[in-house]
């Protein structure tokens, strides 16, 4: 349904006009907001990857450290 039939089943008037307005105002901010509640996850799950690979490669690096501890000690 378009706006102004809307208006009329109300019965016209500026109450309807701005109820009306109102309901298309919060459609919009709704919209809006899951924009960018969507944008936001995409930006955790850039993050959470980052995260992963920079804690990956802490532990290889630990692991790497650790065998030539292992192996100075042998010697």
């Amino acid at each position: 349904m378009n706006p102004e039939s809307i208006i009329q089943e109300m019965g016209g008037g500026l109450s309807a006009v701005v109820i009306v307005g109102m309901g298309i105002v919060a459609v919009a901010l709704w919209r809006e907001i899951r924009r960018l509640n969507d944008a936001r996850m995409e930006d955790m799950k850039d993050a959470n990857r980052a995260h992963s690979d920079l804690t990956k490669e802490v532990a290889r690096t630990l692991d790497d450290l650790a065998e030539n501890i292992r192996q100075t000690r042998r010697e």
